[in-house]
């Protein structure tokens, strides 16, 4: 995960909606939680298992500030268009049986609100 080809503002989290299934499997959704130096291990089940095969659009979540209910506005380092898998633009395949992949992802820096 990188930021304009450079590293994270901050960690954040990559989220996996399945869009079609590899023959003969369900599907779910799964997540990845990143660093600033943006490895990742996708999520289904349980912590680090990957993902289940098929096809996943994918969005980004990473905040400066989060959303909260302290009334402290959320600030994010990622466009709405990122933030949702359906229009983020991301989509990867994970072929059975295909054992570790690695993807990467680059979204653009947020220019800072004066």
């Amino acid at each position: 995960m990188t930021f304009d080809g450079g590293p994270c503002p901050k960690p954040g989290t990559l989220y996996f909606t399945p869009i079609e299934p590899a023959a003969g499997y369900t599907m779910r959704p799964g997540v990845g939680h990143f660093d600033i130096d943006g490895q990742f291990t996708a999520t289904t089940f349980e912590s680090g298992d990957g993902l289940i095969p098929g096809r996943y659009q994918v969005g980004v979540d990473c905040w400066e500030v989060e959303p909260n209910s302290d009334g402290i506005p959320a600030v994010s380092h990622v466009s709405e268009k990122y933030r949702d898998p359906a229009t983020s633009g991301f989509e990867i395949n994970v072929p059975p049986d295909a054992g570790p992949q690695e993807f990467a992802f680059d979204v653009p820096r947020l220019k800072k609100r004066t």
